[in-house]
């Protein structure tokens, strides 16, 4: 088995996005570049409130690897879900 992510690491970029209700989340690349050329890269998942300030948002890493990839991909499955499960009672 790879441990080969299924996106490249650069450039940064989103993955997937989702807004419910209220909330807005992402999946991301985030990648850094030292001053000797070399790259380096997370997964990350950003969420909070859709028309709030970067400052109002949370950030939950993950290491760029298939593994980081997978735990990525299912905080953001989860966290999508839950907003929606909250959206549903309040309505």
């Amino acid at each position: 088995m790879s441990n080969v992510p299924s996106v490249p690491c650069s450039p940064s970029r989103l993955i997937d996005r989702a807004q419910v209700g209220e909330l807005t989340t992402a999946l991301a690349v985030h990648t850094g570049y030292g001053a000797d050329g070399s790259t380096s890269a997370t997964f990350a998942v950003n969420y909070g409130p859709a028309d709030g300030r970067p400052r109002e948002w949370s950030s939950v890493p993950f290491p760029f690897t298939a593994e980081g990839e997978a735990q990525a991909r299912a905080k953001f499955a989860a966290l999508v879900e839950s907003a929606a499960t909250v959206q549903a009672v309040m309505s």
